[in-house]
């Protein structure tokens, strides 16, 4: 096997792993995430500030 066909599975095994998650979390609360966001932003700036 070349490294090349490694790191293709390798992805190709990561993206499934990635789109499995993604629709087992939702539906999400847009709510809560807006309201992360929101406190993301209010961090950062203050960090700025």
């Amino acid at each position: 096997m070349t490294i090349q066909s490694t790191l293709a599975s390798h992805l190709n095994h990561l993206q499934s792993v990635a789109e499995r998650d993604l629709t087992q979390y939702q539906p999400f609360d847009a709510a809560e995430c807006a309201k992360y966001n929101e406190n993301l932003t209010a961090c950062v700036t203050q960090e700025g500030s």
